[in-house]
């Protein structure tokens, strides 16, 4: 089965050369947000796509999810990426403004 590789190099084409997203530094929501600190999250991002979702795709083609007695259930493997994201993503210490 292929591999998964994350089009990082396009989002970095898309967001400096065809949208100049330096630009959203005008507006007060995103005046700390740099092109580089941009491009980090792209590429962290890139690395957990080609990471934990790869393997589950394809479970997820072939078997999808249920419907029994009015509840989805997913495929098994889902719930452990779900998680995995979670830990990336969501449980890493905030920064403060």
């Amino acid at each position: 089965m292929p591999t998964y590789r994350a089009p990082v190099d396009d989002f970095r084409f898309i967001l400096t050369e065809l949208y100049d997203a330096s630009q959203l530094t005008a507006y007060q929501a995103y005046a700390d947000i740099s092109p580089d600190l941009m491009m980090s999250i792209v590429e962290e991002a890139g690395k957990f796509c080609e990471g934990s979702p790869g393997p589950h795709q394809r479970l997820g083609r072939c078997r999808g999810c249920t419907w029994e007695q009015g509840v989805v259930r997913t495929p098994s493997g889902f719930k452990g990426g779900v998680q995995g994201l979670r830990r990336r993503w969501m449980d890493r210490p905030r920064l403060r403004s």
